[in-house]
């Protein structure tokens, strides 16, 4: 078990939401109206990356920066049942500070996905270097 800080809220399907978690570091989902066929349940949790390393091998040739990682779900209404699938794109942004990325080519910033035996890198993201943000459909 991985400790984590978490936020979580029940998004309704007609008007979609947003949902925010900023510590050191920020990340937030835009959920559009008519995600799902029915309301869903969103949470956000920021990893201990430390102890995430000792239980999931890290992105070959990649590193994590700064304190920037974090398990996105989402839960039918029940907050049992996982949804994996969408509807419409949800939108993630991670928000980074300019002190953690002194040691990197900030241009090769980028979002990864564990899928439970391998990561992903997600597609078509956004890097915004103006306001220190990488944002991805996903």
């Amino acid at each position: 078990v991985v400790s984590s800080i978490e936020t979580e809220t029940s998004i309704s399907t007609a008007t979609g939401g947003n949902l925010s978690l900023t510590t050191n570091s920020g990340a937030d989902l835009s959920i559009p109206p008519l995600f799902s066929a029915s309301d869903a349940y969103f949470q956000i949790l920021q990893l201990n990356k430390t102890e995430f390393a000792n239980n999931v091998t890290s992105p070959p040739l990649l590193t994590i920066v700064g304190d920037y990682l974090f398990n996105f779900n989402a839960f039918f209404s029940n907050e049992e049942d996982q949804i994996s699938n969408f509807d419409k794109d949800i939108a993630v942004k991670i928000s980074y500070d300019d002190t953690d990325v002194e040691a990197f080519d900030e241009n090769s910033l980028a979002i990864q996905r564990w899928d439970g035996s391998s990561w992903n890198q997600l597609e078509a993201c956004i890097l915004d270097k103006e306001v220190n943000s990488v944002s991805c459909p996903t």
